[in-house]
């Protein structure tokens, strides 16, 4: 007797009857609505119709090809699909011809050119860079050399 009462306490621990609490049927009229609302929320919260209701839409199986919302989408799909998008020009690219500069962009380049800081100064920082530059001519110039002659050390101690 103590073998089965012990085969009976076992059975007890192991199942989980006692960890599942089954929500009762509900008998009410059918005009209480704060009844019928409780028990829809309960039979949401029973795992029976859980696990019902998922064994139900595994079954059910649809594929919207004619859909409107599928149709949209795969339309949209098709517009922003960059290979489609760009195949026709990929098709035309070997058909390429440069066109010639049209005179406003031709006037653009010589202004860009002539704008140009580092094109201004060019020539002076390749040939002329630390050389000063002037006309030989003017009288203050000829009048500079001289005083530099004279107020040389050099050529004072060496004549």
């Amino acid at each position: 007797m103590v073998s089965v009462l012990a085969a009976k306490h076992g059975q007890d621990l192991v199942s989980d009857i006692d960890y599942r609490n089954y929500l009762h049927q509900w008998m009410c009229h059918p005009d209480q609505n704060d009844i019928i609302q409780a028990r829809k929320a309960s039979d949401l919260q029973s795992n029976d119709v859980y696990k019902a209701d998922l064994e139900w839409l595994r079954g059910i199986v649809w594929i919207p090809v004619d859909s409107v919302d599928y149709v949209r989408v795969t339309k949209n799909q098709e517009m922003v699909n960059q290979i489609k998008y760009k195949k026709a020009d990929l098709d035309n690219c070997p058909n390429f011809t440069s066109v010639v500069d049209p005179p406003e962009i031709v006037l653009v380049k010589i202004n860009s050119v002539s704008q140009s800081d580092v094109k201004h100064k060019e020539t002076f920082n390749k040939v002329l860079k630390g050389k000063y530059l002037f006309s030989p001519d003017t009288p203050y110039i000829t009048h500079s050399k001289d005083m530099r002659k004279l107020y040389s050390t050099i050529l004072y101690k060496g004549a």
